[in-house]
């Protein structure tokens, strides 16, 4: 499904109501691609959405649209503006039975259909299609997410990461991770894949720690943006009898209130 943004406004609230199932996040994994839609409540007449899809590797946003779910003359019609249109395109509702929601545009080349179909066990089904039963299509799964948890909780879990790194407490850190944590280190435009997994994480850290027990890190200069903690961590060991100390930035992304993703940009000098 593209990534984009919905609103359902000045909607009947006949159909507003069957339609609040699709409130929260939902997530679609895929081989190479992450698509994440998030909805939101503005009023009883007004839904606000938007997506992401995702390279999954390198986490690239590889596309946008943007949508709108509208009433106008007494009809509703979800409006989907695309890169390759130069207008938007107008679906109307024909159906909008036991929740699920289907457009149809019987003039437009592809697709001529838009449904979004409520499953049970938190899930649902989106599909584009000619509209025919036989018809050629895709469909994509989303599964249901848990909300997101306050940006101080988050940053309250990096806080914690890094004191069970400074206490060396590999299995407290490890709790605190994603099963599909990876650690990426940047420098300028590459992006090298460290560890790709608990396991590896856990690998390379109780190999760092057999080298290295002297170095503490401190935080400061929080910024936090959805589920993206950025923060300026500073390194500091004992050489000679002198306090040598390195900064660099790291980004800490955040999937089910644990660390999935972690960005450590190149470590400079402190200034």
């Amino acid at each position: 499904m593209p990534t984009e943004t919905l609103i359902l406004e000045n909607l009947v609230r006949s159909v507003g109501s069957k339609a609040e199932w699709l409130l929260g996040s939902w997530v679609s994994e895929q081989k190479d691609k992450q698509f994440i839609e998030s909805w939101k409540k503005i009023s009883d007449s007004v839904f606000q959405g938007e997506g992401l899809n995702k390279n999954n590797k390198t986490l690239e946003i590889l596309n946008k649209e943007s949508m709108q779910l509208i009433q106008m003359q007494q009809q509703v019609f979800f409006i989907a503006k695309v890169a390759h249109n130069p207008l938007p395109v107008a679906f109307k509702l024909i159906n909008c039975d036991n929740g699920n929601l289907v457009f149809h545009n019987p003039d437009h080349d592809f697709p001529k259909t838009i449904q979004y179909e409520n499953l049970s066990s938190g899930q649902f089904l989106a599909t584009v299609s000619d509209g025919n039963t036989d018809a050629s299509g895709q469909s994509f799964q989303l599964k249901f997410k848990k909300s997101n948890p306050s940006n101080k909780t988050l940053e309250q879990k990096v806080r914690a990461f890094v004191d069970a790194y400074n206490q060396k407490d590999l299995d407290k850190m490890i709790s605190l991770t994603h099963t599909k944590i990876r650690w990426m280190s940047v420098q300028g435009e590459n992006i090298s894949i460290e560890t790709q997994d608990q396991t590896e994480l856990k690998s390379a850290m109780k190999a760092y720690f057999s080298k290295d027990r002297k170095t503490h890190s401190s935080l400061s200069h929080f910024s936090t943006n959805g589920l993206f903690v950025s923060v300026l961590e500073k390194a500091s060991r004992m050489i000679k009898n002198k306090v040598k100390a390195q900064c660099s930035h790291s980004i800490y992304e955040f999937e089910d209130g644990l660390i999935l993703n972690v960005w450590y940009h190149n470590a400079q000098t402190c200034s």
